[in-house]
């Protein structure tokens, strides 16, 4: 008597998500809604990102109050010795977009009233975004 086997054979196709959001109409609509920054951010109830760090030139302790997706409120902290950087940050940053490309636009306009400290600033910058994304 001959052993037999019985072999069953699944073929998994994988499909990129385009095509498969194609071939869901009512998935690529929640997937749309989804991804969407007013979606995300924009209905986000009010909250305050805290962030510290110490930097060769001072240490900075920094409050992004948020409310729907802006920056409603900036408290900046620093033992710093150029309290203009740190009253030209809140100005800049309060109102902004609470996104990295927003919140680095407000740096660099704080940074062209500043020239004289723009290494500070870019050191700054690279921290900052890291934080919030």
């Amino acid at each position: 008597m001959k052993n037999s086997f019985l072999i069953t054979v699944t073929v998994v196709t994988l499909r990129s998500r385009s095509q498969l959001l194609k071939d869901y109409p009512e998935l690529n609509s929640y997937y749309e809604k989804l991804k969407d920054w007013q979606w995300r951010f924009g209905e986000t109830p009010e909250f305050t990102h805290q962030m510290e760090e110490k930097f060769t030139w001072g240490h900075m302790d920094v409050n992004l109050d948020t409310h729907k997706g802006k920056v409603t409120n900036v408290k900046i902290f620093s033992d710093g010795l150029h309290p203009e950087m740190i009253e030209y940050l809140m100005e800049d940053l309060t109102g902004r977009d609470y996104t990295p490309e927003s919140i680095y636009q407000g740096i660099e306009a704080t940074k062209n009233k500043l020239p004289m400290i723009a290494d500070y600033l870019d050191e700054f910058s690279r921290w900052l975004l890291v934080q919030i994304r």
